[in-house]
C-alpha cells in the first residue's frame, strides 16, 4: 500500500545489448522516446508515458552479461529516502552506494536476487538528450519469482501499489511490474514489454 509522501519508483528495466541503435529504434517504434544517451556510447535510456528502459552495452558491462539479458531496476528521485523506506519495510540490507555513474540502492529480493534502484542523475556531464519528453508506451517488466507474496512489501515500499490481480504492481505513470511463476535469477531477470 502506498503511503502519502511515499517514494514512488519508476520501473526501469536494464537491457544489455551491443545493438544499441537497433534496439533503441525498435523501442521508439513501440512508443518510447529516447531520453538520454552517453556521448561516449554504450548507454541510452528511453521514456514512456509510464516507465523507462535503459540500454547498456553488453560488452561494456562490468560483469559478464549475455546479449538481450534484462534486469529489473527502478529509478527514484532520492536514493536515501528509498533506502529508508525499504529498511522500514523490513529490508534491512538496503544500501546506498555511490558509483561512477551515480547513486543507487542495492537490496536483496525475496528470491535472494540483487535489485538495483538508481537515483535520478543530477550531473549530466557526458550525456545528452531531452529529459522533458516522454513517449506514449507503458513499460511492463515481467519478473519470474518463486515468492510473489514476498515482493509485495518491497514493491509497496517503493510506492508501487498492487493491482486487482495481486501480481501486477504500479500503474500507467510509474510503469508496471508483473510477477510471473518461474525461476528467479541473481540480478532479477525480467522480460520487457511495452504496452499502450
Amino acid at each position: 500500500m502506498t503511503v502519502a509522501g511515499a517514494v514512488v519508483a519508476v520501473v526501469r528495466p536494464l537491457v544489455f545489448t551491443d545493438r544499441l541503435d537497433e534496439v533503441r529504434d525498435e523501442l521508439a517504434g513501440l512508443g518510447l522516446h529516447p531520453r538520454e544517451e552517453s556521448i561516449a556510447g554504450g548507454w541510452v535510456d528511453l521514456a514512456g508515458e509510464g516507465g523507462l528502459v535503459a540500454l547498456h552495452s553488453a560488452a561494456g558491462a562490468d560483469q559478464p552479461t549475455a546479449e538481450g539479458e534484462t534486469w529489473l531496476s527502478f529509478e527514484v528521485a532520492d536514493a536515501d529516502a528509498a533506502a529508508d523506506r525499504l529498511r522500514a519495510a523490513g529490508f534491512g540490507d538496503a544500501l546506498v552506494t555511490d558509483e561512477a555513474y551515480g547513486r543507487e540502492v542495492r537490496v536483496a529480493t525475496p528470491d535472494a536476487g540483487l535489485l538495483r534502484i538508481a537515483e535520478v542523475k543530477h550531473d549530466r556531464y557526458g550525456f545528452r538528450g531531452d529529459r522533458s519528453v516522454a513517449g506514449s508506451g507503458v513499460v511492463l517488466a515481467e519478473v519470474p519469482t518463486g515468492d510473489p507474496a514476498g515482493w509485495e512489501p518491497l514493491l509497496g515500499a517503493l510506492g508501487l501499489d498492487a493491482g486487482d490481480d495481486g501480481v501486477s504492481f504500479g500503474d500507467r505513470r510509474s510503469g508496471i511490474v508483473r510477477l510471473v511463476p518461474g525461476r528467479p535469477t541473481a540480478y532479477v531477470g525480467a522480460r520487457l514489454r511495452v504496452v499502450t
